[in-house]
């Protein structure tokens, strides 16, 4: 058996208790800082979750009313081309009108 004197015993535990106590701090604050960047991962995420919800809402929205602009848009090219085709008649009419009336005034 070999015996080792006390003051190496004493000073071999209180570095290997050393050694186990830094090991656990750096553990705890390494985990910390983990935690800490997950966190902030996670509001990121969320933030931009939230961003392209809102996004897609607007982008939708805008759809609908470009269709109802595109509707509204033929609608009233619709009435235009009726208006065209009545002033088209109109001038017609117009020109025969005038026509008849020079031949009866130069009669």
């Amino acid at each position: 058996m070999s015996f080792v004197p006390e003051h190496l015993r004493l000073a071999a535990y209180w570095a290997s208790s050393s050694v186990a106590t830094a090991q656990d701090t750096q553990l705890s604050e390494l985990h910390a800082q983990v935690s800490s960047a997950n966190t902030v991962a996670l509001h990121a995420v969320q933030e931009l979750h939230d961003q392209a919800g809102q996004t897609l809402e607007s982008l939708s929205l805008e759809r609908h009313q470009l269709t109802a602009n595109i509707h509204m848009a033929r609608g009233q090219l619709d009435s235009a081309l009726c208006l065209v085709s009545a002033l088209d008649t109109n001038i017609s009419q117009m020109e025969a009108a005038l026509s008849n009336g020079r031949e009866r005034y130069l009669e």
